[in-house]
């Protein structure tokens, strides 16, 4: 599961870049993601939130 969290966080991290967004961008005000949450996701150290949320 850990291997998977990383993965899934690098093509997070990579989609994002990719369209030139910055971790502010997503989360906005942060009423549903924080950038921390965010932050974590990407790093591949939470994933679950990440699938609450979508």
């Amino acid at each position: 599961m850990d291997e998977l969290k990383r993965e899934i966080g690098y093509k997070i991290k990579t989609i994002r870049r990719s369209c030139g967004k910055t971790q502010i961008d997503i989360c906005g005000d942060e009423s549903e993601l924080t950038i921390r949450q965010l932050a974590r996701i990407e790093n591949g150290q939470a994933l679950e939130h990440f699938l609450n949320y979508y």
